[in-house]
């Protein structure tokens, strides 16, 4: 082999050593890099998600607690149980919200229980005489 051959035989070994080594280093640095980003916002992705789930399910809790006091409601309506008033209208929490009238109606509109008082410390199970025709 001439001095020719010789030189375009190490320069291509040269060029491939140079090549393997290349696509090693960017494999290890580069490619290592890229997926450390890609971890990083995956995880704030993640943690982001998290919490936009965790806000909704506030939320769901929330609306379904203020609809759990109309079912209760509902349910008193069909089947009228002191404890309902005594636990859910206390005299003094309506004085509180300022209501001198609570009334019950059922699906047809009549008229099945009422509150009233203006005294904080005793609230009554029927509705003023004078308000009933308006209330029928």
């Amino acid at each position: 082999m001439n001095v020719r051959g010789k030189t375009i035989l190490s320069i291509a070994a040269l060029l491939i050593v140079l090549i393997s080594s290349a696509y090693v280093i960017s494999r290890v640095l580069l490619i290592g890099q890229f997926q450390d980003g890609d971890k990083n916002l995956i995880s704030t992705k993640l943690d982001q998600l998290s919490s936009l789930v965790d806000e909704s399910q506030a939320q769901l809790n929330q609306t379904t607690k203020f609809y759990a006091n109309w079912d209760q409601s509902y349910d008193y309506i069909q089947n009228p149980d002191p404890d309902f008033i005594n636990k859910n209208f206390l005299p003094v929490s309506l004085n509180d919200v300022k209501v001198q009238l609570v009334v019950f109606l059922d699906p047809t509109g009549k008229v099945v229980d009422g509150l009233s008082g203006n005294d904080p410390s005793e609230t009554t199970h029927n509705i003023p005489e004078a308000l009933l025709p308006f209330l029928a």
